[in-house]
């Protein structure tokens, strides 16, 4: 018996072959008679980084035979760029600071070629777009991020901005609000009770957006000065009775 027949290949999909350029290329494939095995495909030629039209070869052989067949595949840009936020979209920022945008990233292929931020006003509240456009050399592409600009909470302190504590005792905190009700941190890292010096507590307030804001006292830490009332040494009559003239203090401490 000898095998005279070569090989059938039976293309499966389309030919020609429509490829969306810069994806990677998945073959449809191929189908054999009976006895045939697929010993190569040859994607040599194909650039799916540049539109055309580029032959891949499909070799079989059934051990005696040896067939080949091609496919056309044609290589394409079907699609718009792909333009994805970074970052928060709505994206809310305190009024009066610097807007720094969270940028986008752009499908392979594609170039980022703007990014207005001209509407954005950060000295005033309000709603503003920013606007991203991309190009594939092909097809343009654009996506908005909205910038919500907003009143940060306000901070007010209780009791005196400069505060004086006495060295050596536990700092209580005279406390602080805000007015959206926010919860509010104290930072006290700073502060050192057992020595002299002047130091910084920070109150930090975080609203439901994440905008946030700062406020902050200054805590004096000092001894009090004692002034004694009247003279020193002081003289009293022998066998009399003792009525200390008393003493004063410069931060009122009985």
């Amino acid at each position: 018996v000898v095998d005279t027949v070569s090989p059938v290949i039976t293309l499966i999909g389309n030919d020609p072959y429509l490829h969306e350029m810069y994806t990677q290329y998945e073959d449809p494939g191929v189908a054999l008679d009976r006895g045939s095995v697929l010993e190569s495909l040859d994607t040599s030629q194909l650039d799916i980084n540049t539109a055309g039209s580029y032959t891949i070869t499909y070799t079989a052989t059934d051990g005696i035979n040896t067939r080949t067949a091609t496919r056309t595949v044609t290589v394409a840009d079907t699609t718009s760029p792909v333009i994805t936020l970074n970052g928060a979209n709505p994206y809310y920022i305190a009024r009066y600071t610097q807007y720094v945008d969270p940028g986008v990233t752009v499908d392979e292929g594609s170039t980022l070629i703007s990014t207005n931020t001209t509407q954005v006003d950060t000295f005033n509240p309000g709603s503003y777009n920013v606007v991203y456009t991309a190009n594939d050399g092909v097809f343009t592409s654009t996506v908005i991020r909205t910038v919500i600009v907003k009143n940060p909470p306000i901070l007010t302190l209780s009791g005196p901005s400069q505060y004086y504590v006495q060295l050596g005792s536990t700092y209580t905190d005279p406390g602080v609000t805000s007015d959206g009700g926010e919860t509010i941190a104290i930072n006290t890292s700073d502060l050192d009770m057992n020595t002299h010096g002047t130091y910084i507590v920070i109150y930090l307030a975080i609203d439901v957006t994440g905008v946030s804001s700062t406020a902050t006292r200054t805590v004096i830490v000092d001894a009090p000065i004692i002034t004694l009332t009247d003279s020193n040494p002081y003289y009293v009559q022998l066998g009399s009775s003792y009525t200390d003239l008393g003493a004063t203090s410069d931060s009122g401490e009985a």
